[in-house]
């Protein structure tokens, strides 16, 4: 399967650049978390483009002053889910300082998750290391797929951020 896809570049003209996290990094996530596809389901946990969470909802909407709704209404709203994903990366921002691994690495453990990681840096291990160490499943492979994804859309041809 190809990482650049037309599925996933169509976001494009709705992904802004924030502070150090470029347009690249957010359509890596997206490939990542639903290959573009808005209607994307994973059980009963996961909903949309970004693969929300109702946990990380909550957290996104509190953050920019709005009334709770269920992640699952993120279902076929893919613009919705690219708002949500700005105001949770705004809201944890201290925490993952605008570094597109870091922010991706909230993205998939939550902050209590990347501070662990941060932690685990801090005492001598290098990113995967850290990864590797922590108990969130799939996180060290999620590292790998992004850092691979955000190189594809990086270097496509006439692309910019």
């Amino acid at each position: 399967m190809s990482i650049v896809t037309g599925s996933v570049l169509a976001w494009s003209p709705y992904v802004e650049t924030v502070e150090e996290l470029e347009r690249e990094d957010v359509l890596a996530l997206i490939f990542i978390e639903s290959t573009g596809n808005p209607n994307a389901v994973r059980g009963d946990t996961y909903f949309g483009l970004l693969q929300i969470s109702d946990a990380y909802m909550q957290d996104a909407l509190d953050f920019a002053g709005r009334d709770f709704m269920p992640a699952r209404a993120l279902v076929g709203d893919g613009i919705m889910s690219i708002r949500i994903f700005r105001w949770y990366m705004q809201r944890y921002e201290s925490v993952h300082e605008w570094d597109p691994v870091m922010a991706a690495l909230l993205h998939k453990m939550g902050p209590a998750g990347l501070k662990r990681v941060i932690s685990n840096m801090t005492m001598g291990m290098n990113i995967y290391e850290a990864v590797e160490a922590d108990s969130t499943p799939g996180a060290l492979e999620y590292l790998i797929r992004f850092e691979n994804a955000r190189e594809a859309y990086r270097e496509r041809e006439g692309f910019s951020g």
